[in-house]
């Protein structure tokens, strides 16, 4: 009799710990149907069910949440199947419909109507708990979508006037995050990926119907930055903004920064027009006392107050997006340069407006610095701003250097628009010099040609005569995408394009898919939006949710790229 160790063999307790450690479902159901022993073990049906769990604050939802949780509980097994986390609601849109209803119906609200308005929030409190019990018993959960969990500087434009909400408001997950950060060796979200913002356009009553959606994107990445498998944080139409109590604490120490600074400031010397461009490099050097002296009055435990983490390299993020949004570069800079080893990075505005004056302009100088701090690890870099840019293909020299102007003193160096976030940029981004060809690493990339041969020819290096876009091209790159090109719109750009296309079919060429030439990408651009019902029918996620955890496509989620 064969007495040779097999893995069938083993007895069943064996087995289960060794299909516990398998993070695969493919790989799960693989071995589920090569043999008969196994297939009851896998149990596919529970793991298809578990996988991916939603929690929205409706009744029929909340009460399937809470008997799969208790299903959980009785059966610990069954939390390793759940992957993914959704969590619909946000809580912001239940704070602004409370805070207004006085103004809305034209008079204050009397104790009952109050208790009615607190009873209807019930369910996004609910919502929240439960989400927060199932993140705690799902101990292989790899990707979160979750709203901002705490109250941002969300401002309502009322009869014109701003609204800010109050600030006595609690959120359970917050609290539950903030005391993971506090003690790090607690073993909670250990295997977690990657984090979805989901912002207000996510929702179905949206408050902000064809604006961009305001975010305090830096704070989320600090409430997810320890966990040690994190590697990718994403959000869709937003405008950053800081959360209001981090924000009044840091506004009141910079003030009193400032006012301490403002005689120290090489700018503060001369009123006289074009004063900081004939600085010389020695006044240059010579900027406001050390950040270190701003103090926060706040608790030293409670670090989502302290600015410190955004500090270069201080989270495991190695995947940002942040795309139909409206960002400006120097928040951006300060974005990507938190990453310790920044691999992909997607950007685009466009599709909604921005409530307030005007848009922030895009600093291609600030943003590609920025990038080349990452040049040797960044490998796929999508951008989507040629619909904003600022340098018109039939200006004059003279023209070019007027806007290289406005560059410098907006988003740039020089920028006298400052905010505490600058205090993250470092001395050393100002001094970056290089180009497109210095991106060794970059194998995917999609911009428009404007944005390319802005990059192609690089910042602060000699300029370049005879330029022939296809000789700075970075060189590994295999994947090109090129928005908003059309055929015979501009003869240099048909001879760029021509040029790329031989460059495809050279057999030493590492170029090996080239899009965005015979079909036309649109470049996306702001707009000044008309609100209307169609602002609230469109782009919401469908409610639509199957038994067995597959839902129907969302196109903000990504969740094609997360498919086992």
């Amino acid at each position: 009799m064969d007495q040779s160790p097999h893995f069938t063999r083993l007895p069943p307790e064996v087995h289960a710990n060794v299909l516990s450690f398998l993070p695969s479902n493919r790989d799960v159901a693989a071995l589920s149907a090569s043999c008969r022993l196994f297939h009851g073990l896998c149990d596919m049906g529970k793991r298809r069910e578990y996988r991916r769990l939603r929690v929205v604050p409706k009744p029929d939802s909340l009460n399937r949440t809470f008997n799969r949780l208790l299903e959980i509980l009785k059966r610990p097994s069954i939390g390793r199947y759940v992957r993914e986390i959704h969590f619909h609601t946000d809580l912001r849109f239940t704070l602004i419909r409370m805070h207004l209803a006085p103004s809305d119906n034209g008079h204050h609200l009397d104790p009952e109507e109050i208790k009615l308005l607190q009873n209807s929030s019930y369910g996004v409190y609910m919502a929240q708990v439960l989400a927060l019990l199932l993140i705690i018993v799902s101990p292989n959960v790899e990707y979160i979508r979750i709203p901002a969990p705490f109250q941002s500087l969300a401002t309502y434009l009322q009869d014109g006037e701003p609204t800010i909400l109050p600030e006595n408001v609690e959120f359970p997950i917050l609290g539950f995050l903030r005391r993971i950060n506090a003690n790090p060796e607690k073993r909670f979200l250990q295997n977690l990926r990657s984090v979805y913002i989901a912002t207000d356009q996510d929702v179905r009553e949206d408050p902000w119907p064809g604006y961009y959606c305001p975010l305090d994107f830096t704070r989320c990445m600090a409430l997810f930055r320890v966990f040690p498998a994190v590697e990718e944080i994403m959000a869709n139409s937003m405008e950053p903004i800081l959360s209001t109590t981090p924000f009044l604490r840091m506004m009141r120490a910079y003030e009193e920064y400032m006012d301490d600074a403002e005689s120290h400031h090489p700018l503060s010397t001369s009123e006289q027009p074009g004063a900081a461009d004939t600085m010389d490099d020695e006044e240059s050097q010579s900027p406001l006392p050390a950040p270190a002296r701003i103090v926060m009055d706040t608790p030293q435990e409670d670090i989502m107050y302290d600015v410190s983490w955004l500090k270069p390299a201080s989270t495991n993020f190695s995947t940002i997006t942040m795309m139909t949004s409206s960002v400006d570069c120097r928040y951006m800079a300060a974005v990507t340069l938190s990453s310790k080893e920044l691999r992909s990075f997607t950007y685009g505005v466009g599709g909604r407006g921005r409530i307030g004056n005007g848009f922030p302009i895009f600093n291609p100088k600030t943003f590609i610095q920025a990038m080349l701090m990452h040049k040797t690890t960044l490998d796929r870099l999508h951008m989507d701003i040629d619909g904003e840019w600022l340098l018109d293909d039939h200006m004059t020299p003279e023209e070019e250097q007027e806007v290289e102007a406005v560059f410098d003193r907006f988003g740039g160096r020089h920028d006298m628009s400052a905010s505490p976030l600058d205090f993250a940029l470092p001395g050393a981004l100002w001094e970056q010099s290089g180009s497109l060809r210095d991106f060794h690493a970059l194998k995917t990339l999609e911009m428009g040609l404007r944005f390319l041969n802005y990059f192609a020819r690089g910042i602060l290096v000699p300029n370049i005569e005879n330029f022939n876009l296809v000789d700075h091209l970075p060189p590994n790159l295999e994947t090109l995408t090129i928005r908003g090109y059309e055929s015979g719109a501009n003869a240099e750009h048909d001879a760029q394009v021509n040029a790329l296309r031989a460059l495809q079919a050279s057999p030493s060429s590492k170029l090996t898919e080239l899009d965005g030439v015979d079909r036309f990408i649109p470049d996306n651009e702001h707009i000044q939006p008309v609100v209307t019902i169609l602002h609230r029918l469109g782009g919401r996620l469908d409610d639509r949710w199957s038994e067995d955890g597959e839902s129907v496509p969302d196109p903000d989620s990504n969740l094609s790229d997360l498919e086992e």
